[in-house]
């Protein structure tokens, strides 16, 4: 059985293997900064690895920064993780 997945302009399950990338950043500008360079990219989805952003713990200051980069990201899927230890 196949199983696809539309997430924007993305499929998932068909077509060409799809590219992700990782931002990670100890604060909000660096990520800025690599979710602009990713969303130049060939990269289909962009993966942000909370657990390096030093406030990660901090759900008003992901979810500001989660915004941003929905707006940097126009046309990428972003994937949050967290991973603990």
């Amino acid at each position: 059985m196949l199983f696809l997945l539309q997430i924007k302009n993305i499929t998932i399950g068909e077509g060409r293997p799809k590219i992700c990338v990782s931002i990670m950043g100890a604060t909000k500008e660096p990520l800025i900064e690599q979710a602009k360079k990713a969303n130049e990219s060939p990269a289909d989805i962009v993966e942000w690895r909370v657990d390096y952003f030093n406030e990660g713990t901090d759900s008003k200051k992901v979810i500001e920064v989660l915004k941003e980069l929905q707006e940097v990201l126009t046309d990428k899927v972003l994937l949050f993780t967290f991973r603990t230890k």
